[in-house]
């Protein structure tokens, strides 16, 4: 059902009907065993697809109730990210923002349908110092070591900030 609904409209779909996938699906397994990260994307698939009229009304409440939580944690994302931009901005530091931040305002026809869960931000090696001055000045703090792990050959550094906790 997840690939049924997650494929495009156009040109049929190869997945089968949706009454005949619904009849033969537990919705309570469907919901056990979806990624929530893609149940937020399932709700608005099945409002803009022929999944509306065959996923039960509880399921479309826990799909929707996915993405008003993912709309949320989005916001507060976009706070966060407008604070990093001002400040970077401010002290003429020059960064690109890549993945979930760009792609759900560029690919996803609504931005809760991309649920986020940190923000990306390629920096020049030589700014480093500059970097984590102005994230600390902001309140964050450095989750990983210098001598963390590393994501792929040529990184020096895996740089994972985190929101400080203050009282």
């Amino acid at each position: 059902l997840v690939m049924a609904m997650l494929a495009p409209p156009a040109g049929g779909n190869r997945w089968g009907e949706p009454a005949d996938i619904a009849a033969a699906l537990s919705w309570d397994r469907f919901l056990a065993g979806t990624d929530p990260m893609v149940k937020p994307y399932l709700h608005w698939a099945c409002h803009a697809s022929a999944f509306s009229a065959v996923v039960p009304g509880p399921v479309q409440s826990e799909l929707s109730a996915a993405r008003r939580a993912a709309g949320l944690r989005n916001l507060r994302w976009s706070a966060e990210l407008r604070q990093i931009l001002a400040k970077f901005r401010n002290e003429s530091i020059p960064l690109v923002v890549v993945k979930g931040a760009v792609l759900q305002r560029s690919v996803y026809p609504d931005p809760s349908i991309r649920r986020m869960s940190d923000i990306d931000l390629c920096v020049k090696g030589k700014d480093i110092a500059r970097v984590y001055r102005a994230l600390a000045d902001l309140g964050f703090a450095v989750r990983v070591t210098r001598e963390g792990p590393t994501p792929f050959a040529g990184v020096a550094v895996n740089h994972a900030w985190a929101r400080s906790q203050r009282s």
